[in-house]
C-alpha cells in the first residue's frame, strides 16, 4: 500500500506536490457499464417470461437457470472490481526532484518508473472529446532523455494545470540545480 508521508526512495528535501489518479468520471462510466451488463439477466428473463411462461415451470432449467444467472453476476462483479483495482492503483505522483508512475498492469503486475524532473524535456497536456471537455480530464504526457522517454499521465483532472505545475516545478529546478541542467543539455 502506498503511504504519502513516505514516498519510495524519498530524499531528505523531497516533498509531495501532486497525487494523480485517474478522473472519478472515468470509474463512475465503469460502474454504469459494468451495471447495465449486469441486468440483462434480469431484461432476458423478463422477456422470456412474456414470451414463453410454461418455459419457466421445468424444475431442470430453474436449476440450469439460475447457476447460469449466478455466474455471470460473480463474472460481471469480478470484472467490476478489476476495473477498480487499476483505478485505484494507478497512481501518479510528483515531488520537487522527481515524477513517479506507478501503473497497475494486471492483478498481480505492477510497473514502478520514476524520473528526476532535471531530465524532463517536454510537458504537454491533451483533452479528447466531449466528455473530456465537460467533465476536465485528459492526459498529460512527460517527455525525457531518459531510458523510459514517455510518461503518460492518463485521464487525469486538470491536464493543463498539472502540465503548467510541472513545467513550474522543471523551472524552479533549473534555478536550484542548475549544474543538473547543464549536464543534461550536452554543457
Amino acid at each position: 500500500m502506498l503511504h504519502v508521508h513516505h514516498l519510495p526512495n524519498q530524499a531528505p528535501d523531497e516533498h509531495l506536490v501532486l497525487l494523480l489518479r485517474r478522473h472519478p468520471f472515468i470509474i463512475l462510466g465503469e460502474i454504469v457499464k459494468y451495471t447495465l451488463i449486469a441486468s440483462l439477466p434480469f431484461f432476458v428473463r423478463f422477456v422470456l417470461e412474456q414470451r414463453a411462461s410454461d418455459f419457466f415451470e421445468q424444475g431442470e432449467f430453474v436449476v440450469v437457470s439460475m447457476f447460469l444467472f449466478l455466474a455471470f453476476e460473480l463474472f460481471i462483479w469480478l470484472l467490476l472490481y478489476r476495473a477498480f483495482i487499476d483505478y485505484y492503483l494507478d497512481v501518479w505522483i510528483v515531488t520537487n526532484k522527481r515524477i513517479i508512475n506507478i501503473e497497475q498492469i494486471d492483478l498481480f503486475h505492477r510497473r514502478f518508473s520514476e524520473q528526476k524532473l532535471f531530465r524532463v524535456q517536454d510537458v504537454s497536456s491533451v483533452q479528447k472529446g466531449i466528455m473530456a471537455t465537460l467533465f476536465d480530464y485528459g492526459n498529460v504526457s512527460v517527455q525525457s532523455a531518459a531510458e523510459q522517454a514517455r510518461f503518460e499521465f492518463e485521464q487525469i483532472p486538470h491536464p493543463n494545470d498539472v502540465a503548467r505545475r510541472i513545467n513550474e516545478l522543471i523551472e524552479h529546478n533549473k534555478h536550484v540545480n542548475p549544474k543538473n541542467h547543464e549536464r543534461v543539455d550536452g554543457g
